[in-house]
């Protein structure tokens, strides 16, 4: 099958036919999976007329973790890379929940800056 290189980028209605043509084991994109369920959630209602639940929803959300657990019950050979390993050892300073908030507070602000400048240069 051919390599992600020669068909990349991928529509997104295209991605989950990709993904089975490769050869297994193979780490799926969680981002597609979340949207998925995020649309889910937020398009279908919970309960249907007279408070049935709606189990249209139920099986679409059952779908998407099946495809999900399809994919964990498949073995991985990953081979250690010592430069790799070291790294995450090394990267416990930022194992703290609120030291990822201030980073991401930082990057958003770096981000708004960055794109302000864009935007007045575009204007001028």
């Amino acid at each position: 099958s051919s390599g992600i290189n020669a068909e990349w980028p991928l529509r997104p209605g295209t991605y989950r036919s990709f993904l089975r043509r490769q050869d297994s084991p193979t780490v799926p994109l969680l981002i597609v999976y979340q949207t998925d369920i995020a649309k889910m959630t937020r398009v279908h209602p919970d309960y249907l007329r007279k408070g049935l639940i709606n189990l249209n929803k139920r099986r679409a959300l059952y779908t998407i973790l099946e495809e999900l657990r399809y994919y964990q019950g498949k073995r991985y050979n990953f081979v250690e890379i010592p430069e790799i390993v070291a790294f995450f050892e090394n990267y416990r300073r930022y194992s703290d929940e609120n030291e990822f908030y201030r980073r991401s507070e930082k990057l958003k602000a770096m981000e708004r800056r960055r794109s302000n400048r864009k935007s007045y240069f575009r204007s001028t």
